[in-house]
């Protein structure tokens, strides 16, 4: 119950920043990305190791000259062994971002930086039951984006982000350090 919560009152945001704007004055672009992700928590880094591959989409809306909600989901998935047992576990994290960036420039190299709300969900299975839940926290980023051709953009952001779960061993850190490389469409 608490999940659909959430995620609900994620979606009212983003209905009424948008709804506030005429989209024939602004830019909208959408992405995949892809790049390296980190685990912040020690109890992830000690089940799972320090980290990998990640993937993902985006989007982003100009809402004003250089500020822009942008909006991300990644996903990443890893294999572990339990100290105590040596049997095998598996995590799936996804993570949900939504916040504001400015942009230091326009056009050319773009860089920028960022910072907003964050969701991630843990789904682990493993041989003593297996554990599921999400957590509301927050994310902070910095990032470039270049113009390739047309419409398409590249980019390259670094974002941090952090929410703690209510696990089995108190609260534990779930998120951790992205970097991602990432092509857009702007529309």
């Amino acid at each position: 119950m608490k999940r659909k919560l959430k995620t609900s009152m994620l979606v009212v945001v983003i209905v009424l920043l948008v709804m506030g704007t005429t989209v024939e004055a602004k830019k909208f672009s959408l992405g995949i990305e892809f790049g390296y992700f980190a685990p912040g928590g020690d109890m992830f880094k000690t089940l799972y190791s320090s980290g990998g591959f990640t993937y993902g989409a985006n989007a982003a809306f100009e809402l004003f000259e250089n500020v822009s909600i942008q909006g991300a989901v990644d996903f990443y998935k890893t294999d572990g062994v339990t100290e105590i047992t040596g049997e095998g576990v598996t995590m799936k994290l996804t993570n949900f971002r939504l916040g504001l960036f400015y942009h230091l420039s326009k056009g050319g190299f773009a860089p920028k930086i960022g910072a907003g709300a964050a969701m991630t969900s843990v789904k682990e299975d493993d041989p003593f039951g297996g554990f599921s839940d999400a957590a509301v926290g927050w994310f902070v980023g910095a990032g470039v984006d270049i113009p390739l051709f047309g419409n398409f953009l590249a980019g390259l952001e670094l974002i941090y982000n952090s929410a703690k779960l209510e696990g089995d061993f108190g609260k534990e850190e779930t998120g951790g350090i992205s970097l991602l490389l990432n092509f857009k469409l702007e529309i």
